[in-house]
C-alpha cells in the first residue's frame, strides 16, 4: 500500500510538469510565428550581407582613389577599429584625423590595381581582407 501511496503523488506531479499553462500557449504561438516568418533560405540573406559589405568597401576605395575623404566616416561605426599592415590605428575618426588627412594633402594620385576582397560573415559581424597594389604620386594639389 505504501508503494501505491507514493506512486499516486508522483504520477500527479508528473502530469503537472507536462501540462501547459495559458502563458506557455503564448510561447507556442511565438514559435509558430517564428517558423512561419523565419528566413528559410539563409544563403540568400548571407549573399545580400556579403554584397552589402563589399559595397561599403567599394565606396571607401572610390573615395580614396578620388582623394576625397568627405563622408567616409559614415562607412564606419564610432567604435570601429582600423588595422593597417598588422598594426592598430585606433578608431576611424582617429585614423582619418591623424593618418589619412595629413597624407592626402601631399598626394596627386592614389590608384588601386590587382584589387581583391574576401569577406566572411559570422553572425552579426563581417570580416574583410583586401589585397591590392597601389600607386601613389606625391606633389601639391
Amino acid at each position: 500500500m505504501k508503494k501505491l501511496l507514493l506512486t499516486i503523488p508522483l504520477f500527479y506531479s508528473s502530469l503537472s510538469l507536462l501540462a501547459q499553462s495559458k502563458k506557455a500557449g503564448t510561447d507556442r504561438e511565438a514559435i509558430k510565428n517564428y517558423v512561419r516568418t523565419k528566413d528559410t533560405m539563409p544563403h540568400f540573406r548571407k549573399a545580400e550581407t556579403l554584397e552589402a559589405v563589399k559595397d561599403v568597401l567599394k565606396q571607401y576605395k572610390t573615395a580614396i582613389e578620388k582623394l576625397d575623404l568627405t563622408g567616409t566616416e559614415k562607412l564606419f561605426t564610432s567604435d570601429s577599429k582600423i588595422f593597417e599592415s598588422g598594426g592598430s590605428e585606433g578608431t576611424y575618426a582617429h585614423y582619418l584625423e591623424h593618418h589619412l588627412t595629413p597624407e592626402f594633402k601631399d598626394f596627386t594620385l592614389f590608384k588601386y590595381s590587382d584589387y581583391k576582397v574576401d569577406v566572411k560573415v559570422d553572425g552579426k559581424y563581417a570580416f574583410a581582407t583586401e589585397t591590392y597594389t597601389y600607386t601613389l604620386v606625391q606633389g601639391q594639389r
